[in-house]
């Protein structure tokens, strides 16, 4: 979900409530590309 939110992607509804994404979208579209954590998929996630 941080990858989705960091790259701007949309985040499949049954992953959180509404408002909980909401949130998170505003958080993370706030932050700086230099405060930025680069979030890098391995084993299943990268699939």
């Amino acid at each position: 979900m941080r990858k989705w939110l960091s790259d701007g992607d949309p985040v499949p509804a049954e992953f959180s409530r509404p408002e909980v994404l909401d949130i998170l979208r505003e958080y993370y579209r706030g932050l700086k590309d230099e405060d930025k954590v680069e979030v890098r998929l391995s084993g299943h996630s990268a699939r």
